[in-house]
């Protein structure tokens, strides 16, 4: 499953590097772990994308006028956002074990002025792995696209 959303926004003058982001909340590392964290910088062109859960990689949605997906998703370990950039983050989860999870934040750690701080970015969401189940559905806008990206459970049938 991968989760397209979680807003960053740097609000100061000057360059935030961005170190790294945990997900947390129960079930987060045992039933499902991050397997991928990336960074979509928007104005280019990701404006019109919806944010939410995908189940290919990278994410798709067809839309009036064909196939869309972020551009080009950057390593987010490192990523310096320019004053007053605004970016999203791409994480895509692994399931681990049968349960539930829910992420109920997102600590964002981040270097400023040589000064290393954190924050914590409220984005939940919620899901079950089920052993056998095939994983979510796959959208019907993600279907129609799959000659541009990757299911990220090819064996569900999709």
């Amino acid at each position: 499953m991968g989760v397209f959303v979680i807003p960053l926004i740097n609000v100061t003058k000057e360059g935030v590097t961005i170190l790294g982001i945990d997900v947390e909340g129960p079930g987060i590392g045992d039933v499902v772990e991050v397997e991928k964290a990336q960074i979509e910088p928007e104005g280019r062109g990701l404006s019109a994308f919806p944010s939410g859960i995908f189940t290919t990689d990278p994410p798709v949605n067809l839309l009036l006028d064909g196939c869309h997906s972020p551009p080009s998703p950057m390593p987010l370990e490192g990523f310096t956002l320019a004053p007053g950039q605004r970016v999203r983050v791409w994480m895509v989860l692994k399931a681990g074990s049968e349960g539930k999870f829910e992420s109920t934040q997102q600590l964002v750690t981040y270097r400023w002025q040589g000064t290393e701080y954190q924050q914590n970015i409220a984005f939940y969401f919620r899901g079950r792995v089920v052993a056998g189940s095939g994983g979510p559905p796959m959208d019907k806008s993600e279907r129609a696209c799959l000659d541009q990206t990757t299911p990220l459970n090819p064996d569900s049938g999709q």
